[in-house]
């Protein structure tokens, strides 16, 4: 409403400058017409109303401008309350939506193997100690890295990162799928245990190719300047790595 006011008002301001204009360009048949206080009075009207529509114009164009602006503050404070109450709500541990943190999950399995999931304390705590392996691994891999210098291979931490998700995966499925299930039911058991071998086993393996790979650049560094070949290896462990927790 408030822009089509101002819009008017333009149009007014317009207006009143065309007649304003028209009454100078018709001075002398004015005057003759209707004497030099009928001009005045012509020129004094028409000065009146044209900074009567500026006046206007200036007003309206402000009122937009201010209206413009608290709208803009409105949208700002909104925008930041949202940020402040999603900042304030507890982000889900095994959101599908991110990355995933270990040491949530890893607490979360110690927790529960202690509490409600006691039952399966043994399984859980060989869950927790994948994933503390997988966090070892990757300290290892850290500390060969910055021993030698090796900047340019910062990209392998990458490779580990990618293996500790997918065990964080597995793991987010024990969890969900303990969450589910009737854990009195009778015909629960084997079906909580297999869940628990392939979880467990599956990792496994994957720290197993992990630590192959970080003794293969173990290698890599021992001969550099000696074995051209040792850096092609490097390439295959990883491969071979991603490739098996990509088509899982």
């Amino acid at each position: 409403m408030k822009k089509g006011k101002t819009i008017g008002a333009i149009l007014l301001t317009a207006a009143a400058a065309a007649f304003r204009i028209m009454v100078e360009l018709n001075k002398k048949d004015l005057i003759i017409e209707n004497g030099v206080s009928g001009y005045r009075n012509y020129a004094s009207a028409s000065t009146a109303l044209l900074a009567a529509a500026v006046v206007l114009t200036v007003i309206m164009l402000a009122l937009e401008a201010s209206a413009a602006a608290r709208k803009r503050r409105e949208e700002e404070a909104a925008a930041s309350l949202a940020a402040e109450a999603a900042e304030k709500r507890p982000r889900a541990p095994l959101s599908v939506d991110g990355v995933m943190n270990p040491e949530e999950i890893r607490n979360y399995l110690v927790l529960q193997g202690s509490g409600e999931w006691r039952k399966y304390r043994g399984n859980l705590g060989q869950c927790v100690d994948v994933m503390d392996d997988m966090s070892e691994c990757r300290e290892r891999l850290h500390k060969l890295l910055d021993m030698n210098g090796a900047d340019t291979l910062r990209d392998t931490e990458d490779v580990l990162r990618q293996v500790e998700q997918y065990i964080c995966r597995n793991m987010r499925k024990i969890i969900n799928n303990l969450s589910a299930v009737d854990m009195d039911s009778p015909d629960s058991g084997p079906k909580i245990q297999k869940w628990f071998s392939d979880c467990i086993d599956d990792s496994r393996q994957k720290i197993d190719k992990v630590n192959e790979f970080i003794v293969s650049l173990s290698e890599f560094f021992n001969s550099q300047g000696e074995d051209s070949s040792s850096l092609d290896m490097l390439d295959i462990y990883k491969g071979t790595i991603l490739e098996s927790i990509a088509r899982e």
